[in-house]
């Protein structure tokens, strides 16, 4: 697990080299994001603000999950079926909110592995890749926790999560055309 603090770039320049070394490991050539939460809880809003920023950047990108289409527990493991089915070799990339330990807020983890994307009301491990945004402490009360979230740490968060993936995807292009480059030399 790497994990990135949003307000260092030289972090997000990391985060931007691990998504891509992973893609390339995973043999990853169009990542699908499936962007986990409720635009209505701003604890919750960090998936499908990503989603929205992934899709107005780059809109030939495969993005489920944006503000005005929130993937929630009720509709998740339709959508996750769905894209498993449509696009069988995608590598998955769960985009969510998080709670963690108090030191943790206005963190990004990025995981080389699945996870339980709405946690309380799934328990299936989905996707291959995921980043989950940590916007506030765990606490007795998970969802009040959610909904005490300020909007600016969240968009922050988004902000620098987006364009850390929309580097690590550049870089993961140029690295594919230089390979095909020395193979046609090579070959």
């Amino acid at each position: 697990m790497n994990v990135f603090n949003v307000n260092n770039h030289n972090t997000n320049k990391r985060f931007s080299f691990a998504f891509c070394e992973a893609l390339i490991e995973k043999n990853a050539d169009e990542p699908i994001f499936l962007c986990v939460g409720n635009s209505n809880i701003v604890g919750d809003l960090f998936g499908p603000l990503c989603g929205e920023l992934l899709k107005k950047q780059n809109p030939h990108l495969k993005v489920f999950g944006t503000l005005s289409s929130n993937i929630t527990s009720k509709n998740l493991q339709n959508t996750y079926s769905f894209i498993k089915n449509t696009y069988p070799l995608n590598q998955v990339v769960i985009i969510d909110s998080a709670l963690g330990e108090e030191e943790e807020v206005g963190l990004v983890k990025f995981l080389e592995y699945g996870c339980f994307p709405a946690h309380k009301s799934n328990n299936l491990l989905m996707g291959n890749l995921s980043v989950l945004g940590v916007v506030n402490a765990v606490g007795i009360s998970n969802f009040m926790f959610l909904k005490s979230v300020k909007f600016n740490q969240v968009l922050k968060m988004a902000n620098c999560c987006v364009q850390a993936i929309l580097e690590g995807l550049k870089i993961k292009e140029i690295y594919k055309n230089l390979s095909n480059n020395l193979c046609k030399l090579n070959g």
